[in-house]
């Protein structure tokens, strides 16, 4: 076997674990937890200790997972959807962006200084669910001096895809349970308004129940 297809099989053997590592997350109870499982198999696929995963909401996208340096204060950032920011240009094309020199990009700004970065080298994978809705952005930048290849973009479209999946499900479930407890909660409270009919009108009787028994009593 020849060096080159046994490093591939390797590849494909890293991204096959990584699937399944994504598709399992739904077992998680936190969303929290699940896309920072994503992520984490993501960047370990492809080797790289940085990412983040922002997710759209309200016309904004916001990090809800990061890792790598700075990770901290990078959760919870919200980023205007803009062609001239990377993750923007991802959302709004909904399609994956790869740059090898984000310095020499015309119209696209890198994040914060660039000094967190050894290189310029990134990938942005727009997540997009089965049925069509965007559900937010997947980024990846390096923290070697090495540069990402056309065949990282080729591995990490399959894991966005299979991310994709993954959160569109959970999304669906979310929406289900919140709708569920909306009607609950419209049932509860038509279930109390009712009784406190029933209360007044047990009181009323109570109170004028006497007075008609004793017109009636006059009457005959």
């Amino acid at each position: 076997m020849s060096e080159h297809l046994y490093a591939q099989m390797q590849i494909e053997k890293k991204k096959i674990a990584a699937m399944h590592r994504i598709a399992s997350s739904t077992t998680a109870q936190d969303v929290k937890q699940t896309l920072n499982t994503i992520l984490e198999a993501c960047m370990d696929c492809l080797s790289i200790e940085k990412g983040s995963v922002m997710i759209f909401a309200n016309g904004y996208l916001t990090v809800e997972a990061a890792l790598g340096k700075n990770s901290a204060q990078l959760i919870g950032q919200v980023q205007e959807i803009s062609e001239k920011s990377v993750s923007g240009r991802c959302f709004i094309t909904r399609k994956p962006i790869f740059i090898q020199n984000i310095k020499g990009e015309d119209g696209l700004q890198g994040a914060g200084d660039g000094s967190q970065y050894m290189n310029d080298s990134l990938i942005s994978m727009p997540l997009i669910s089965l049925v069509g809705k965007n559900i937010g952005v997947l980024n990846v930048s390096k923290t070697s001096a090495e540069i990402f290849s056309e065949q990282d973009v080729d591995i990490l479209t399959d894991l966005a895809q299979e991310a994709s999946a993954t959160l569109g499900h959970e999304i669906a479930m979310a929406t289900l349970y919140r709708s569920f407890q909306e009607v609950f909660v419209e049932a509860k409270q038509a279930r109390e308004q009712l009784q406190r009919i029933e209360e007044k009108i047990v009181t009323l009787l109570g109170s004028s129940w006497p007075a008609m028994a004793e017109e009636e009593g006059q009457k005959q």
